[in-house]
């Protein structure tokens, strides 16, 4: 009785993986690895090249990105080194790579959060070295 699994109960974190949502949401010919017969599936273009960040191709950097909050956060973590980012840190990238994020009110703060709390595909890895908050990194079934 106790090693018994509904078959539709899905994994946390498993209902969609993240270059879903940075390549277009699956759409054929639009960036999506799995179209492109160049690259091998294993290997994986890194975001930290000098290119300006996918959805800011057709205007200026103070235009609103194209991107959900969830594709934002998501870029941002694989951005870094480590695949781990604090609070702050996160704020920190969306900024810097998003101009229109700070001449905002604080307000898209709080999305930020409501996603990372909410969204099974964040996790939090730890507590950071001065104890003031935890790393977010992107649960491994969403990589």
């Amino acid at each position: 009785m106790g090693d018994v699994r509904p078959e539709n109960r899905r994994l946390p974190g498993a209902s969609f993986t993240i270059d879903y949502l940075l390549f277009d949401k699956g759409r054929v010919g639009h960036g999506d690895p799995e179209t492109n017969s160049q690259q091998d599936p294993g290997e994986r273009k890194e975001d930290t090249e000098a290119e300006p960040p996918r959805g800011l191709e057709s205007g200026d950097l103070q235009d609103k990105p194209n991107q959900s909050y969830i594709a934002l956060i998501s870029t941002a973590i694989l951005s870094s080194p480590e695949k781990k980012l604090l609070l702050s840190d996160i704020y920190q990238w969306i900024m810097d790579n998003y101009p229109y994020f700070k001449n905002k009110e604080k307000s898209w703060r709080n999305s930020v959060r409501h996603n990372l709390s909410l969204n099974e595909c964040f996790v939090k890895a730890g507590r950071s070295d001065n104890g003031k908050g935890h790393f977010w990194a992107i649960h491994p079934a969403n990589l």
